[in-house]
C-alpha cells in the first residue's frame, strides 16, 4: 500500500441487541431484523467518542447498518467530524447463518484455510471481505494524505482493514491479530515502509 501520511483509527460498533443474543446478523438477509446498539452499546461508544476527542479526526466512514451509524452518529455528535457511508464495510455476508448462533458458523469452518476460501451458502468468504476493504482502503488512501480518519465497521472489516494498514498477509492475520471487542477502537498510522 502507497505511503499517504494517513492515520487510521479502526473502530468496531458498540454492543447490538444481536451480540446479546450470539447470534450472526446481516441486515440484507431480508429477515427485517435490523440489530440496533444496546444501552450499553451507547455508553461503550460515548466512552470511545471521549477518548477520539484528542486525536483531532478530519473525517469519519461507516458501514451503512444500523448499529455502525448509531456508532457513528454518536461519535460524530461528540467530536464534530462528518460521516460518510461506504457499503464495501458492510457486515461479512454469513449467508445460510444469518440470524443462526454464532458457533454454528464458526463449527462450520475445520481450520484458517477454510476461514479463508470457504464460502457459505449465499454469503462471502473472509477473502471476499478482505478484497472489497482493500478496495475501500486503497480509494480512501488515495483521497486523503496526512488525515486522521476514523473507520466504522464490523469485527471481521476491522479486522481486514488492520491486517492490511500493517501489511499482514490475510494468513499471517488469522494468526496474530486480536478481534475487536464490541466499541474497541485502534489507531494505526501508514508508514512509509508499508
Amino acid at each position: 500500500m502507497d505511503y499517504s501520511g494517513n492515520t487510521y483509527f479502526l473502530m468496531r460498533h458498540g454492543e447490538a441487541t444481536h451480540n446479546v443474543a450470539g447470534v450472526l446478523s446481516t441486515p440484507e438477509d431480508g429477515d427485517g431484523d435490523y440489530p440496533e446498539l444496546t444501552d450499553i452499546g451507547r455508553e461503550q461508544v460515548k466512552l470511545a467518542g471521549e477518548k477520539l476527542l484528542d486525536e483531532k479526526i478530519n473525517v469519519i466512514y461507516t458501514s451503512p447498518y444500523l448499529r455502525t451509524m448509531q456508532t457513528a452518529s454518536i461519535i460524530s455528535g461528540i467530536i464534530g467530524v462528518k460521516i460518510f457511508t461506504d457499503k464495501r464495510l458492510v457486515e461479512r455476508n454469513f449467508g445460510v447463518f444469518n440470524g443462526r448462533p454464532i458457533m454454528q458458523y464458526y463449527k462450520y469452518f475445520k481450520n484458517n484455510e477454510e476461514r479463508i476460501a470457504k464460502k457459505p451458502e449465499g454469503g462471502e468468504t473472509l477473502a471476499d471481505v478482505y478484497g472489497r476493504v482493500k478496495n475501500f482502503l486503497d480509494e480512501v488512501n488515495n483521497l486523503y494524505s496526512g488525515k486522521n480518519i476514523l473507520i466504522i465497521s464490523h469485527g471481521d472489516v476491522v479486522w481486514s482493514l488492520e491486517s492490511l494498514i500493517s501489511g499482514i498477509s490475510i494468513e499471517d492475520a488469522l494468526e496474530n491479530v486480536r478481534g475487536y471487542s464490541e466499541g474497541e477502537f485502534r489507531k494505526f498510522s501508514l508508514l512509509e515502509d508499508k
